[in-house]
């Protein structure tokens, strides 16, 4: 005999009714769940399209302005030791946005915008989760390169201006220019450039990404932080913004001027 539980008004559920809305409810569940995480890491990668786009429209009214010369990527005045007046390719970005001082002081009383950092970074913090070209955004801490200019780049649909990378701790410009892209220095063992050499014939070649490590160290290799850690968002030097797995890139991607 089935065992029923009744209201005053005569009605009630069976165990086994419960025991199938319950079962409905885990089937709904199971489903509804996995599409709700989906559909949270795909709003987050969008937002951080959204936020490369901005920072294009910023350097595109930066180079209005300035005779389509790019800013310095990284400066690091009296290095090693940092001071108020070092400053990276985000903080001019920045600045010039908000009409700012763009250094490391006016960092520090003003916070920076919130579009330099990405919805998807597995770290939480830093003022800059973005890696700048360390051509393109000229690295005058390392290197004696000239700034660039936008009338040399031969490709700018195609080259990648900035890119997911290493996280920024706030008050601080380290990293804000790749170290590495390819598993490469700036230069080599010889001094020879990696990214630009004209003698090169290997454009079509995919790079060499390195460890995918999302974290306040490992100097500005590509953060793959999108969709579970299997892709990026890049940001090209016409101003669009797209997201690419690493298969994507090939060195032509990284090579401005070839």
């Amino acid at each position: 005999m089935v065992t029923r539980q009744v209201n005053q008004d005569g009605s009630g559920f069976t165990l086994i009714e419960l025991l199938v809305v319950i079962a409905v409810i885990s089937i709904l569940l199971g489903v509804v769940l996995p599409a709700l995480h989906n559909a949270r890491i795909h709003s987050r990668t969008f937002a951080g399209l959204s936020n490369l786009s901005q920072i294009g429209r910023g350097f595109s009214s930066y180079l209005a302005d300035y005779k389509g010369t790019y800013p310095t990527g990284w400066r690091q005045d009296l290095f090693p030791k940092m001071s108020g007046e070092d400053t990276n390719w985000a903080w001019i970005i920045n600045g010039h946005l908000s009409k700012r001082p763009s250094n490391r002081q006016a960092v520090v009383q003003y916070e920076i915008s919130s579009i330099f950092r990405d919805p998807s970074a597995a770290v939480d913090g830093g003022s800059i989760h973005y890696t700048g070209h360390p051509i393109i955004l000229v690295d005058a801490t390392r290197t004696s390169l000239t700034h660039y200019r936008a009338g040399q780049l031969v490709r700018p649909t195609q080259v990648v201006l900035v890119m997911d990378g290493s996280q920024v701790p706030p008050g601080n410009n380290v990293n804000a220019t790749a170290v590495n892209i390819d598993q490469h220095s700036l230069w080599d063992e010889q001094s020879r450039p990696v990214y630009y050499d004209p003698t090169a014939v290997d454009n079509g070649q995919p790079i060499a990404p390195g460890p995918n490590e999302d974290s306040l160290a490992a100097a500005g290799l590509i953060r793959w932080r999108q969709y579970s850690n299997t892709s990026a968002n890049f940001l090209f030097c016409d101003g669009h913004a797209t997201t690419l797995k690493p298969r994507d890139i090939t060195k032509a991607n990284i090579r401005p001027d070839r």
